[in-house]
């Protein structure tokens, strides 16, 4: 049971790795996003937005089909978050491409959360789990993930993927 379990597991996440959202085909990774920004802001008015993206057209292309995909569906999974729980005046997206590596830092000036009690899924119900799909996403493409947060200081994440993910070279 164990095993089929895993090998659920594994083609579940195969086959959520393989939507990719029409708009980055039609727009690519910068404008899908300032369009998920947009969305995000007419859907809280409340909320400054400062955007960021230091990844010009050459970039883009060397972003390969799973980082467009990683970066465009943390960026909304954040943003989700953000509308949800943080209460935030203030929401920061940045972009950028730096030598061999994509680096999106997502924050917010909300209330924060204590992450040893999001850990604990028996009590906060459904909560967490998209601070699990996210670490997950990053490390199958063998990047990082840092998350800094404290209870009414906001939340800060930093994702960092190499351009030549561990999944294209298997």
């Amino acid at each position: 049971l164990s095993a089929l379990l895993s090998q659920l597991s594994d083609e579940m996440r195969e086959v959520t790795h393989s939507l990719r959202p029409d708009l980055l085909d039609q727009l690519g990774l910068v404008a899908s996003l300032k369009n998920l920004v947009s969305e995000f802001s007419s859907n809280n008015p409340q909320i400054k937005i400062s955007e960021l993206y230091d990844v010009d057209e050459q970039g883009q292309q060397e972003l390969g089909s799973d980082i467009e995909v990683a970066v465009y569906r943390i960026c909304q999974e954040c943003l989700n978050n953000i509308s949800k729980y943080a209460q935030a005046p203030v929401v920061i997206v940045r972009l950028e491409k730096k030598d061999s590596e994509v680096i999106l830092n997502l924050g917010d000036q909300g209330i924060g959360f204590d992450p040893r009690a999001s850990g604990d899924l028996k009590t906060r119900k459904h909560q967490g789990i998209g601070l699990i799909g996210i670490r997950e996403r990053v490390a199958d493409l063998g990047g990082t993930f840092n998350l800094s947060t404290e209870v009414g200081k906001g939340t800060f994440i930093t994702v960092k993927l190499p351009l030549i993910s561990r999944s294209a070279n298997e």
